[in-house]
């Protein structure tokens, strides 16, 4: 069975060495729609998205509810994280043109150490770009396997987007990517141990606020700046936030963050270097990119968290406004972070009027 919040790969993974199977044949024994060749199968949006007809096979198969199956998939996001708005899973091409805009992992994903020592169970949500932090261990989360230094969760890298169907069982505690020993040596799975990953210790208003933004997109109550909105307009929110900060944010904006550890620091600062030096700018410089890493997920959130969380928005966009002027016209700001100074904050906003006031 599923693990509440587990993505698709990670349940195909656990099914393949139930039945000691590769993740390839298990994946042709599930009914999943497939591209296949001599040494491996590629499914159709595998672990974004499902098809009808993967669908309805899978179902037959195990018994699994089409919900149950869905809600691995990263289209579990769609219409409130993620557009998915423009995915037609006829046309392969649709996944690259959305993996290059929207703010998720469409191949591998990132992981917290302490949860994959206690239990090889993958969260579909550390494929969320903005994914930091592991609330439960209060860990940054890691992205790259120290030894083939490929992203996590790429078992495959022989055959991009392929399960592999003659590489012999998993060991679910170890990372598995493929990589070569040698030139014309056929590729063996990565030894590294999950347990054994390092972890970064990060602060805990840095938790709170992944806690916040994962509510959010979970269907739990989103509020920018003492206002309740729509998931979608959060995340428009902090997208621009993000792209603010980036182009704005001075070194003294992270030296009096209390909840930016020093990894993330390091990941955002590296960020503005590259993008300042770069002629002809490059998908990694542009301002409303995904996250690269966890480290910059972390900056992005350690930054953007009292502009989110401000009484109102008249107060946000006090705070906002030395960012704004480095920002480009073309970068529309959203209309949940607009100035309006007529407004009332609605019952349940996170400040109420009496505490701005400063009566008790």
């Amino acid at each position: 069975m599923p693990v509440v919040g587990e993505s698709f790969p990670s349940w195909v993974d656990r099914v393949a060495v139930d039945l000691e199977l590769t993740p390839g044949e298990a994946a042709r024994r599930l009914g999943l729609e497939c591209r296949s060749s001599d040494r491996a199968v590629r499914p159709v949006c595998y672990g974004v998205a499902l098809t009808e007809l993967g669908a309805r096979r899978i179902g037959a198969a195990t018994g699994l509810d089409e919900i149950e199956l869905r809600f691995m998939q990263l289209a579990r996001y769609a219409g409130g994280v993620l557009d998915f708005s423009r995915l037609d899973l006829a046309d392969p091409p649709s996944v690259t043109r959305l993996s290059n805009r929207e703010w998720a992992l469409f191949t591998g994903t990132r992981a917290c150490p302490k949860c994959l020592g206690e239990r090889p169970v993958w969260q579909l949500w550390w494929r969320l770009g903005i994914a930091a932090v592991c609330p439960v261990h209060r860990v940054l989360l890691v992205d790259t396997c120290p030894i083939c230094g490929d992203r996590f969760g790429l078992a495959h890298s022989g055959h991009p987007g392929g399960l592999p169907t003659r590489s012999g069982v998993l060991d679910l505690r170890r990372c598995n990517n493929r990589r070569s020993v040698a030139p014309g040596r056929r590729s063996v799975p990565c030894e590294q141990a999950l347990a054994e990953l390092p972890s970064v210790t990060v602060p805990v208003q840095l938790v709170d606020v992944q806690k916040l933004v994962l509510e959010a997109a979970h269907g739990g109550p989103a509020v920018v700046a003492g206002r309740a909105v729509a998931t979608a307009d959060f995340f428009a929110a902090l997208r621009y936030l993000a792209a603010a900060a980036r182009a704005g944010a001075v070194p003294s904006d992270l030296a009096s963050c209390q909840a930016l550890i020093p990894e993330a620091a390091e990941a955002f600062t590296a960020y503005q270097d590259v993008r300042r030096r770069a002629r002809h700018g490059g998908a990694r410089t542009k301002l409303g990119m995904a996250p690269p890493t966890a480290a910059h997920a972390a900056a992005v959130l350690a930054l953007t968290a009292p502009l989110l969380v401000a009484p109102r928005r008249t107060a946000m966009s006090t705070a906002l406004a030395r960012w704004q002027r480095s920002v480009p016209e073309s970068l529309t700001i959203p209309a949940c972070l607009s100035d309006d100074s007529s407004e009332q904050p609605p019952t349940g906003a996170i400040h109420d009027t009496a505490l701005e006031e400063g009566r008790t």
